[in-house]
């Protein structure tokens, strides 16, 4: 007790940013926000991001002030199975063509998995 301890953010990304793709579309709930913001600060300053997160509360949110584009995302309450509430939002969407788009889905599998579906069949 009393000790001093030193807390530093790792500059290491998750997973690699696609930096052929002119949009970058990031998907997922809560367990997802810290991946995907440490791969929006990465991407270039002229990149098309738009970014939607399922959460349990809109309690779960970040901050607009902790995040490097606050207007890019959006979130969704939770509502049924993990992952209904997002596809639903994202089959109300217009898109940016795939062909010039790469999409990062991370999260609860389930959730994944439907919005994996959503964005290859529909």
């Amino acid at each position: 007790m009393g000790d001093p301890v030193e807390i530093s953010r790792s500059r290491a990304l998750p997973i690699a940013v696609d930096r052929s793709a002119e949009a970058h579309l990031f998907f997922g709930d809560e367990t997802s926000i810290a991946s995907a913001e440490a791969l929006i600060r990465a991407l270039r300053a002229e990149a098309v991001v738009l970014a939607c997160f399922e959460v349990t509360s809109m309690d779960h949110r970040w901050p607009a002030a902790e995040v490097a584009r606050p207007e890019a995302i959006r979130w969704v309450n939770r509502a049924g199975r993990s992952g209904s509430a997002l596809v639903s939002w994202l089959a109300r969407q217009s898109l940016p063509s795939a062909n010039s788009t790469t999409a990062y889905v991370t999260g609860e599998a389930w959730l994944c998995a439907m919005v994996q579906a959503h964005l290859v069949r529909d």
